[in-house]
Formats: structure tokens, sequence, C-alpha cells
């Protein structure tokens, strides 16, 4: 019995000196999720002093482009877009980071299509790295959200990377794989500061609203970039020819009834109609068809989804030529 005794008491000891182990490191396991909460709450803290930061300086941001920028009330800042910048802004921003000449216009349309002037874009790599902010610059550099999430330093970012890179823009999968071509002739009407002359007829008559959606994910039929912008209107709207030349019926699964417009700048695609009107050749302004919402946007409200393919080649932003003629 003394022996058995004696067992039992070892036992209990080893017992007693586990369960001492485990309330230790159950106590060093709390104290370290203590420590990553605060860090995480000062983070965020950290990302909303810089927004702050970054609105009190504005004036200072859009004057110091080294040339004569418009105000803020004609090239619109973060604050007054929610976390979206205007193209002009975008411009801005690059110049006083750096940039200039051929450059500049290059910078501006890849930050277009890295981040669509969005501030707080972010995109998560399977890698576990995270792409941050108008240039979409990657979390491996090391930069804290609080610079990155920062349109000021983001560009600054941006542009010290083309230094590293000689002064090239090899870093972002957007210059090479030249998707950003497509938003070349945007950047270029940024950086003019002017409303662009209106070389075309509006293609849907009033009321209307332009979406500035080219290049945004779509998902029906399979992942795709949207090739165009949405004009919303009512249903029946007319939709015009932007230009002289040849309509020709092309309906399809997902574009519904749709209607090219074959001219000498090239063509234009509407889609999603809800019938056609005058087809073959055709004056600046002739009615093609009707707003409508068919094809896969039947959930959606009635929109002409309007494509543009200078030279008969891919589609390219028409935005700056719809802010023009409509």
């Amino acid at each position: 019995m003394p022996q058995a005794d004696g067992l039992r008491a070892r036992r209990l000891e080893e017992q007693r000196r586990m369960l001492y182990v485990v309330r230790a490191e159950l106590a060093r396991t709390a104290g370290e999720l203590k420590r990553h909460e605060a860090a995480l709450v000062a983070g965020v803290l950290d990302v909303r002093r810089a927004s702050a930061r970054a609105r009190k300086r504005q004036s200072k941001v859009y004057a110091g482009a080294g040339v004569e920028w418009a105000s803020p009330s004609r090239c619109p800042t973060a604050l007054e877009l929610g976390n979206r910048l205007s193209d002009c802004g975008l411009a801005v921003l690059a110049a006083a980071a750096g940039w200039d000449g051929s450059d500049l216009v290059i910078a501006v349309a890849i930050a277009l299509a890295e981040s669509g002037g969005q501030a707080d874009a972010l995109s998560f790599n399977p890698n576990g790295t995270s792409d941050e902010g108008l240039w979409q610059i990657n979390s491996a550099h090391g930069n804290p959200m609080s610079c990155t999430l920062d349109p000021r330093c983001n560009a600054e970012l941006a542009f010290a990377i083309y230094e590293a890179d000689g002064r090239s823009f090899r870093s972002w999968t957007t210059y090479e794989t030249g998707r950003h071509l497509a938003f070349l002739e945007r950047a270029k009407a940024a950086l003019t500061l002017e409303r662009p002359e209106a070389t075309w007829i509006c293609p849907v008559d009033p009321p209307r609203r332009l979406s500035d959606d080219f290049g945004a994910p779509r998902y029906g039929g399979g992942y795709h970039p949207h090739a165009g912008n949405d004009i919303f209107a009512p249903g029946g709207t007319p939709v015009r020819a932007p230009f002289a030349g040849v309509a020709v019926e092309a309906p399809s699964e997902l574009g519904g009834l749709g209607v090219r417009v074959e001219g000498a700048p090239g063509y234009v695609y509407n889609a999603h109609l809800s019938r056609y009107e005058a087809l073959g050749p055709v004056t600046a302004g002739a009615i093609i068809g009707y707003v409508g919402n068919s094809g896969n946007a039947a959930t959606t409200a009635p929109h002409d989804h309007f494509e543009w393919h200078p030279d008969y080649g891919e589609a390219v932003d028409p935005y700056t030529h719809l802010l023009a003629a409509c």
C-alpha cells in the first residue's frame, strides 16, 4: 500500500506540473493575442490617420505637379469621389511623384488598368502577398498599408520601383501584357485637363448615366474584363450611331440584341438592346435601336453596353469620347 500511495502521489505531482505548464502556455498565448489585436487596431488607426492627412494636404498634392493643373473642383480628389480618384487626379499624383513626358502617360494608364483609380484597391495573391492601392504595390516590398493606401505615398512608392527598375515599368503585369494600352487615350485626355473635343454623336438619348467601368470584372459566360462602358437609360430610349457608317445586326448569347456601326475610324458595338431600328448605311445620329436588357443583362437595369474598336482592333476605353459627346 505505501508503494501504491507513493505512485499516486507522483502522478498527481506530474499532473499538477502539466496543468501549470498548460496554464502558463495559455497565458502566453492570450498575451500574444492581445498584442496582435493591439497591432491590428494600431494598423487600422494608421490607415485612418493617413487618410485624414491625405485629405488635409490635398491642395498641396494638386499644386505640386510642375504645371498649372486644374482646381480640385475640375480635378476631383479622393475625398470628393469617396475612395476613387479622377483621371485628372491620378495624372497630378503621377507628375508630382516624378514622372514626365510619355512615361507620365504610361504611368497614368497603368494605374487605371491596375486599380481603376480606386485608392483603397486590394488584391490578394495565392502566395499570401497582396497588391495594394492605386498602382497595386505588392506587400512583399514591406511597406505599411498606411502608405500603400495613401494616394500620394502609393504614387511615390510606384515611382521608386520604376526608378529601381532602370526607369522602366517591367514590374507591372498590366504593362508587360499590354493591358495598359487600352487606357492610353484616356490617360492622354487626363493630362490635357480639357474636355476632349466632341467628334461623335452621343449614342444614347437623355436621360442617361455613363458608367466608367471599362476593364471591370465580369463573370457572365466565365470571367472576363468588361470591354466597354455601360450607358444606363430607361428602357426604349433611342440608341444612335455615333458616326456615319454601316449598321450591322450583331446578336449574341451574352449581348442579346446587338448592333455594330462600322465606319472610317473603326467600329462601335452596342449590346442588350430591346429592338432594332435602322440597319445598313446610316448617318451620324441615326437611330439604330433602343435601350434594353437583353442577353445576360436580364436582371440588371436597362442599359446600352457600348464598345469602341478603333481601326477595327481590340476594344479600348471609350469613356473620353463619351464624356465629350454626352
